[in-house]
């Protein structure tokens, strides 16, 4: 087998990713929960009655909120860790939680394989690219290119049809970014290029 994507977190465990994201929740949440506290008290200081509430409110709510974000590190939070490939099949070691799950895909059940923009979260969402690899009767398995500097790219080359790295290039150029020049070689087809690689 050979690596062709290993994520920044893939030297811990599972639990020790999840632990550690609980960990964080456990500091984070009270400290949010103490500064909305002292916001609204600002504007209620006056009236005892909605003191009373106000506290009562926070009382229950506090704790119920930080089970409730620690629980979805400790069970739903999903993380790839790493994505193996050989020629008959490609291995996908995730995270959900605390649990570690290793789904195996052989070559055979490979519907397609193209490359799409998707999305970041948040706010301000950014473009992340991907190859999204489709498998019959199975969820696709997402190969996060938008991360190629842990990227293997011989093994990434041998995988994905020519004409969807292409894809990826271009859609980084239009974007107004450099494509890596692994990619950049292969799209353009210079001698010149590939050489320099």
């Amino acid at each position: 087998m050979e690596t062709l994507y290993r994520s920044p977190w893939a030297e811990q465990t599972c639990g020790e990713l999840a632990w550690g994201a609980a960990g964080w929740a456990a500091v984070l949440v009270p400290l949010i929960m103490a500064g909305l506290y002292a916001i609204l008290r600002l504007f209620m200081r006056r009236d005892v009655n909605q003191l009373r509430v106000l506290n009562i409110l926070f009382l229950v709510l506090s704790p119920v909120l930080l089970i409730a974000v620690v629980w979805v590190f400790l069970t739903t939070l999903h993380q790839l860790q790493s994505i193996e490939v050989s020629d008959g099949r490609m291995v996908v070691d995730t995270c959900t939680g605390a649990s570690a799950g290793t789904r195996v895909v052989e070559k055979a059940g490979v519907a397609g394989i193209v490359h799409r923009v998707g999305q970041s979260g948040g706010k301000s969402p950014k473009p992340l690219d991907e190859i999204v690899v489709s498998v019959r009767d199975e969820a696709p398995v997402i190969i996060p290119v938008w991360d190629f500097g842990r990227m293997n790219f011989t093994v990434l080359q041998r995988l994905v049809p020519r004409e969807q790295l292409a894809a990826w290039a271009n859609a980084m150029r239009a974007r107004g970014e450099t494509p890596p020049p692994e990619i950049a070689c292969l799209v353009t087809g210079s001698e010149t290029d590939c050489a320099a690689r």
